[in-house]
């Protein structure tokens, strides 16, 4: 294997050498002495005079062709500020479409983007975007990142008119990193979207065929003499909330009420880098987290809601080993109270997240392309209560004080390439573990982009361990393939050590892998027949066990995926084992494992057009064993109906019947016992949006998900990794119900500054009768204890540069 990379390799080097075919426009920016009226009327004697950006090129749904309409975009700019002024003709203005949606969506509307890749490395880029409704979009884009909760204060104003729409942009200077050099260069593009036509174009040319997409930006000439403005901002927020607890079967009922308060302090260190930090956090008003009945040997993902670990955190996901949700996470003997308590005790409070007490992350990128990032966060130790009959009370720590650690390195390179590397440290007090991951990882694309070579390198190491000493593990990878065209194939080799263990700070379902996979895909980028786009992938995966090396699988893939003229997108696939794989993880035993049939696994998804009024996406899976009677059906339904440009309404019904699934239940005299399993589960989610105007709107989400296993019979795992006969019985039936309902107000009253009301409502309920009619289930998910919350929070952005503002101008 290592003699075949090797050859792969060379043949890359060899290709590397290829000329560049790119083209790219350029654009030369006006210095202004007054600063501009932002009314969206484009009247300034200056916009008639600056240089202008013209015929652009669509992107979709014809790559290449010329625009239905015509756009032109001018840009301005004095000591504090860049100002773009774009003119979007259109010869049926009656057809513009102007769907509010709330900042940062997006929904059905005309949008204008502006694009800034300030370093000129064509990798990392920031973008400032208006929709025809006056709504605000914006965003840091980086490799395999786009990254929407990125905030920053701007002005922008709208206006429609016989001709087309207007846009008028005025964006601080002080939003942007630069470097500090008396010329610069920087890289631009323009984006117009024509929603009704589904028409995407840009005024340097994005080409499908080619892999990348700042990569592919023009050039933005004639900013001279600009200096690093002061750049400090700072966002204090109060809030205050009522949380009540309710059971209705012990007729109990607690409130607490609780205010708070703390501020997010951006402050810019030089031209490159800026320091954010926050101090007392408050994440009450973030949307709940989709629970559900977890029967596997893995742990449940969770997205990330909480903005400051979401907002401008591209540098730190490089290596894919940080997983901002252990920060505040469940306490490392959260569930080691129940142990500690005596007979006369009760739990009367076990926090299941840690409090976190300040954050702050250091990041940015020198002229020279390194990109540094530091991110540090410390959460407090935490602590279960418990009661004693006489009323006394007494403390049992469930975590420790711990602080965790982030530094990252990464060096832009010539044709969208970059080396970096990643550390995370967990240090934890108390004598309890500590956790270090390191690694680096890189792609190097050839002048054309048209090939690629990348991989990584990763060593964890947790130290501290009272039971077990030190412990240390390895991850690597390698590929290698052709990453622009119509044909794409690539090949790709991982290897995991079976101790490689990087869950203190990052995310991996399990270790111990030695797999190699290779993929192949057809790409048609014109339209054609019925097509507009089409695309075919087949994927063969082989599976090996690090330790021991044995084989475990193959697993083939296929798919094609299609968008039809009138705009209805689907994707047919198909998924085969055609031998039966050995699965080490289900066990829960090491050196163990358990046969997994042959099996088929197919589905479609289908997606009508998104403009229509009412839009209707879903998709069915169907798959079956070679073993008799083991088979499940998995379906989604998902419409949404847009009532007018201020009311949307969109539900989603998920659905699952596995019969006959097998799963782990427990070890007992050595014996590994199994279950035969039906397991059933109904998800419906309802959302609705209703904009009062481009600054408020009110978001409501309701989800139950409802699932049950109901267990038919039991066996055990015999040394062979096949299933016996067993005397094992134990009562694992389980009938779990979650509820949930979000509902927040926000008023955006300035740039990046918020008020906002928010009702939360949480009820989880698990029992081991299962109830197989829904609508009892539902209603008596409502006996249950019950959690609801009421909070305001006020937050006001304060900018150094926005304070001096002479408003009277605009």
């Amino acid at each position: 294997m290592g003699k075949f990379f090797g050859l792969l390799f060379f043949i890359f080097l060899n290709l590397y050498s290829v000329q560049s075919a790119f083209t790219q426009r350029s654009l030369q920016a006006l210095r202004i002495d007054k600063p501009v009226k932002i009314d969206g009327s484009l009247d300034e004697p200056s916009w008639h005079i600056a240089s202008k950006a013209i015929e652009f090129i669509q992107r979709s749904p014809e790559p290449g062709a010329s625009p239905s309409q015509k756009t032109i975009v001018s840009v301005l700019y004095n000591d504090t500020y860049l100002y773009i002024g774009a003119w979007m003709y259109d010869l049926n203005p009656d057809g513009i479409l102007t769907e509010l949606s709330g900042r940062d969506n997006g929904g059905n509307t005309d949008i204008f983007s502006v694009y800034f890749d300030t370093y000129n490395d064509g990798l990392n880029a920031f973008e400032f975007s208006v929709t025809a409704a006056g709504e605000q979009l914006d965003s840091r884009i980086s490799p395999g990142n786009y990254d929407r909760n990125w905030d920053a204060g701007w002005y922008s104003e709208v206006n429609l008119n016989d001709e087309g729409w207007w846009v008028e942009i005025e964006i601080p200077l002080s939003v942007l990193r630069f470097p500090q050099t008396d010329i610069q260069t920087w890289g631009l593009n323009f984006r117009r979207v024509i929603k009704r036509e589904n028409e995407n174009v840009y005024w340097d040319e994005i080409n499908p065929k080619i892999s990348g997409f700042v990569n592919q930006f023009g050039k933005l000439n004639g900013i001279n003499g600009i200096k690093t403005p002061l750049r400090l901002s700072i966002t204090p927020y109060v809030s205050a909330y009522v949380n009540h607890h309710s059971n209705p079967q012990t007729s109990s009922n607690v409130t607490l009420t609780n205010i708070k308060g703390g501020l997010d302090v951006k402050y810019g260190i030089n031209d490159a880098f800026t320091l954010d930090m926050m101090l007392i956090p408050d994440f009450g008003q973030v949307i709940s987290d989709n629970s559900v009945l977890n029967l596997g040997p893995y742990e449940v993902y969770n997205q990330e809601r909480r903005q400051f670990f979401t907002e401008g955190t591209e540098l730190f996901e490089k290596a894919g080993v940080f997983y901002s949700r252990r920060i505040g996470g469940r306490p490392i003997h959260h569930g080691l109270v129940k142990e500690q308590i005596v007979e006369g005790e009760e739990i009367i409070e076990n926090p299941v997240e840690s409090r976190i007490i300040n954050a702050a992350k250091i990041s940015g990128r020198t002229k020279s392309g390194l990109g540094i990032g530091i991110l540090n966060t410390i959460t407090n130790k935490t602590f279960a209560i418990v009661r004693k009959d006489d009323g006394t009370e007494r403390r049992i720590q469930t975590g420790p004080f711990i602080n965790y650690n982030v530094l990252v390195l990464d060096q832009s390179l010539k044709n969208n390439s970059f080396i970096s590397f990643t550390n995370t440290n967990v240090s934890r007090s108390q004598g309890y573990y500590d956790a270090n991951v390191a690694g680096a990882n890189f792609k190097l694309s050839n002048k054309t982009n048209k090939y690629a070579i990348g991989g990584k390198a990763i060593v964890s190491y947790l130290y501290g361990f009272q039971e077990a000493g030190n412990d240390a593990g390895f991850h690597t990878n390698l590929w290698l393939g052709r990453t622009s065209g119509k044909f794409l194939y690539s090949i790709n080799h991982r290897l995991e050590s079976d101790r490689y263990n990087p869950n203190d700070l990052g995310f991996i379902r399990s270790p111990n892998d030695h797999n190699t996979s290779l993929n192949f895909e057809y790409r048609e980028y014109d339209p054609f027949l019925a097509f507009l786009k089409f695309s075919a992938e087949l994927n063969v995966n082989y599976y090996r066990l690090y330790n021991p090396s044995v084989f475990t699988g193959v697993v083939l893939e296929s798919s094609i995926n299609a968008t039809f003229k009138n705009f209805i997108t689907t994707r047919i696939w198909y998924e085969n084992s055609p031998f039966e794989r050995k699965d080490f993880d289900e066990t829960r035993t090491e050196g163990r494992f358990i046969y997994i049939p042959i099996y088929h696994n197919s589905g479609i998804y289908l997606n009508t057009d998104s403009r229509k009024r009412f839009r209707v996406s879903g998709w069915m899976r169907y798959s079956q064993t070679t073993t008799e009677n083991r088979n499940s059906i998995a379906f989604n339904f998902s419409p949404r109906m847009r009532i007018n440009n201020q009311i949307s309404i969109s539900s989603s019904l998920t659905g699952s019947n596995q019969q006959n699934n097998i799963g782990y239940v427990a070890t007992v005299d050595n014996d590994i016992n199994f279950g035969i399993r039906d397991i059933k589960s109904i998800t419906n989610i309802l959302t609705t949006k209703y904009s009062f105007n481009k600054d408020m709107d009110i978001f409501f989400r309701m989800r139950h998900y409802w699932s049950s296993a109901k267990y038919n019979e039991f066996q055990k795992l015999d040394s062979n990794g096949r299933l016996l006969p067993a005397e094992y019985f134990g009562d694992h039936d389980i009938n779990y119900n979650s509820f949930n309902i979000d509902m927040i107000y926000k008023w955006i009253f300035s740039p990046a500054s918020e008020f906002s009301i928010a009702w939360k409502s949480a009820v989880l309920n698990s029992e081991n009768i299962v109830n197989i009619n829904y609508a009892e289930n539902f209603m008596n998910t409502f006996d249950a204890p019950r959690d609801n919350s009421v909070s305001i929070k006020i937050l006001y952005y304060l900018d150094y540069v926005m304070i001096k503002r002479n408003r009277g101008s605009s």
